[in-house]
């Protein structure tokens, strides 16, 4: 009986060991989390970077059109686009000081959830079916022609009952710049609907391709070299990720498509129909990746300020989450998250997925997979020691995964790979080369693999030229119909 009276009180005493010990770490945490950090050096460049846009009017935007693409045919797009950008406006807006703060200022009055788009209009669903109902490049690879071809009777068909929204794409590609307007605030507002801008670009791609049949070559290439402007020009000014990479995409498939378009005019148009802006390299500020690194850095640093004061990362939707019982994150808890210390890492992250997007091509395969490297395993926290663990532990949980960060700039990157192959494609085909000829034609040729200073791949039993690229994804690889 005195054994276990004496095991008790060991116990006894070893649980109260462990619960004053549990109690001093809290108390140590709980000082040590009583004041933020200062804005870091990177912080404070991001934080200039994104507040020093250039001024854009409205009616100049081509973002704000896009906003109202979906207006019915009879409407104004840009009066739509105009009218969602002022709503995005009003939900924008830092939700801490650029030099971060020690107490949580006042909720800001008057947010409500962005007014909701207008429902897809009969003539934007006709659209759809329609559409769908057409072969489509991006997907067919080098099927592609064959399947043009054969569809040309539904083609003429398709635009001749959509033909306002080609004119209105071609309103579109009028605008002579790109601002994002009301991207990065802590309540997100109307954003564009690039499904439906991509609607418009494809329909637009098979007006290209009945111009072709007909031998318009002025024509095609006063329309592709259009397009490829206006969106390399948006690719330069795109200042949230999720932009940057969908136009990304838009670009490798007008390059899969144009070389359908080109391939269909005669022999003797082809050359003067290739556009001028394919023979200008990727620019060192389109694939760069500052404008995006400052404009998500801002839109997390605005949600993460939000949550230490308001309990939610988006203040619009606090009134619907306090409807659904979903409670704010409690007091006692925010007191672990230093929102301005989570800005700074994030930053010093986000910093080194720019310096790598820009890196000369020889040098991107290295610097791309040491990025790779660090997620998730040495990068979601970065705690080195005690003081890092009770330091700021909910900024290390929302510290997030930079790996599609490095997957779009892989895309954006294999950009300059594409236009060179199809502008190889496109020369070789307007000088007369045979399929049995192209073989030995790339492997001499100037425009090569820019990863590697190597030859173009050729794929016999595709007639086609292939880049792979670094992507991962199943972009990586394409394809091009000789």
């Amino acid at each position: 009986m005195a054994i276990l009276r004496k095991a008790l009180i060991v116990i006894a005493v070893l649980v109260l060991v462990v619960i004053g010990g549990l109690a001093a770490l809290y108390g140590v945490a709980v000082a040590m989390n009583r004041h933020d950090r200062p804005p870091s050096a990177k912080a404070l460049e991001l934080a200039a970077a994104s507040a020093s846009l250039p001024a854009v009017a409205d009616g100049e935007n081509g973002y704000v059109f896009v906003l109202g693409l979906d207006a019915p045919p009879d409407a104004d797009p840009m009066q739509l686009g105009t009218a969602r950008a002022a709503e995005a406006r009003r939900l924008d807006g830092d939700a801490a000081p650029a030099g971060g703060f020690e107490r949580p200022p006042a909720p800001p009055d008057g947010l409500a959830r962005p007014l909701e788009g207008q429902p897809a209009s009969a003539a934007m669903v006709r659209l759809s079916r329609a559409e769908s109902a057409l072969p489509n490049c991006s997907s067919l690879g080098t099927r592609c022609f064959e399947r043009l071809e054969a569809a040309s009777d539904r083609i003429e068909a398709a635009l001749a009952e959509s033909s306002w929204a080609v004119e209105r794409y071609l309103k579109l590609l009028e605008y002579p710049a790109w601002l994002e307007v009301g991207s990065s605030g802590p309540s997100p507002g109307p954003r564009p609907k690039f499904s439906i801008v991509n609607q418009f670009h494809e329909l637009r791609f098979l007006d290209a391709w009945t111009l072709a049949r007909r031998g318009d070559a002025a024509a095609v290439e006063r329309l592709l070299d259009s397009d490829l402007t206006f969106w390399r020009r948006a690719l330069t000014n795109a200042d949230m990720l999720i932009t940057k990479a969908v136009i990304a995409h838009f670009i490798q498939d007008y390059f899969v498509w144009s070389n359908a378009i080109l391939e269909r005019l005669p022999q003797e148009a082809r050359a003067q129909a290739i556009p001028d802006s394919w023979r200008a390299p990727i620019a060192d500020e389109e694939r760069s990746f500052e404008r995006v690194v400052a404009g998500e850095w801002r839109l997390a640093r605005n949600r993460i300020f939000s949550l230490k004061t308001q309990g939610v990362f988006d203040p619009a939707a606090a009134a619907e989450l306090a409807g659904r019982g979903e409670p704010p994150l409690p007091r006692r808890q925010a007191r672990f998250l230093q929102p301005q210390d989570f800005a700074n890492r994030y930053a010093e992250r986000l910093g080194e997925i720019a310096d790598a997007a820009v890196a000369p091509y020889a040098e991107l395969p290295r610097a791309f997979a040491a990025l790779r490297a660090k997620q998730p395993s040495a990068w979601p926290a970065g705690v080195e020691g005690l003081s890092d663990l009770l330091y700021d532990p909910l900024g290390d949980i929302f510290l997030p995964d930079l790996s599609t960060f490095i997957d779009d700039a892989e895309v954006v990157a294999d950009l300059e790979g594409v236009r060179r192959a199809a502008l190889l494609a496109a020369e070789l085909r307007a000088a007369g080369a045979s399929a049995r000829d192209v073989p030995a034609a790339i492997a001499g040729a100037e425009l090569r693999n820019p990863y590697t200073d190597e030859p173009f791949g050729w794929l016999p039993d595709e007639q086609a030229i292939v880049f792979v690229g670094q992507s991962h994804l199943a972009y990586g690889r394409v394809a091009l119909r000789y």
